[in-house]
């Protein structure tokens, strides 16, 4: 993915808190399921990871994800949706995609039942659309750009994949392999870690996490070495031989 900071490499799709950016959920993308390619792949990543969760929580998503069909399926879990969304996408009517006579900070707003669409001006040539089954008002702020309040969560809500992914960065057992279970085993390894940490530090506190690491990897290794030890020390079997010449 040549827009990706990580171009080359295994896609692993995450839920995330967006809070303590514990993983609650993951699933390895692998491109076919048997000999048939996956269709709406947005769609049946989100519920597929969010059957996880207990009714009430929101998704925020980004424009791969978002649909209106997603927000309407969604909600039958009782769980809403709020996320950016492709200007190209049918339920999006042309003219909430053009800029042209369009006040800088200006916001337009489409209402159905159950889901609230805003086209929101950020710059001259630039338009940021976004869906919501959270949101049922236009509400702005009360500043010089008005940035309604559906973006302003948005920008709250979205970093939880983004810095769980960015903490595993700093600090990974990763090394270099040709073998791809390996490479697998690797991130599954980092997930797990970086779940630890936050679940320690929600209990006791928080610590640096390069301490917290240090431990974890001793205690992990204690009881296999101290087998080795054991193993060691053990004596030679005792056997019994006679210098005296016989007869």
């Amino acid at each position: 993915m040549p827009n990706k900071p990580d171009k080359y490499g295994m896609k692993i799709w995450i839920l995330a808190d967006s809070e303590t950016k514990y993983i609650k959920n993951f699933q390895v993308y692998l491109g076919k399921i048997g000999s048939e390619s996956q269709k709406d792949l947005g769609k049946n990543v989100v519920m597929d990871l969010s059957s996880c969760l207990q009714p009430g929580h929101n998704i925020t998503v980004d424009n791969f994800f978002c649909s209106y069909s997603l927000g309407q399926q969604l909600l039958k879990k009782n769980l809403t949706l709020l996320g950016t969304i492709r200007k190209n996408r049918h339920e999006v009517p042309k003219s909430y995609a053009k800029t042209k006579d369009r006040e800088l900070y200006s916001s337009i707003f489409a209402f159905t039942d159950t889901t609230t669409l805003v086209s929101y001006l950020a710059k001259k040539s630039k338009i940021v659309l976004l869906l919501s089954t959270m949101h049922h008002d236009n509400n702005v702020q009360e500043d010089e750009k008005r940035k309604p309040e559906m973006i302003l969560d948005y920008n709250k809500t979205k970093v939880g994949v983004d810095v769980a992914d960015q903490m595993m960065k700093h600090y990974s057992v990763k090394r270099a392999t040709r073998r791809w279970t390996l490479a697998l085993f690797y991130n599954f390894i980092d997930m797990a870690a970086l779940n630890a940490y936050i679940v320690w530090s929600y209990c006791h506190g928080k610590d640096k996490r390069r301490h917290f690491l240090e431990s974890l990897i001793n205690e992990l290794k204690e009881k296999y070495m101290t087998k080795r030890s054991a193993k060691r020390v053990q004596p030679l079997p005792s056997t019994s031989s006679s210098t005296e010449p016989t007869r």
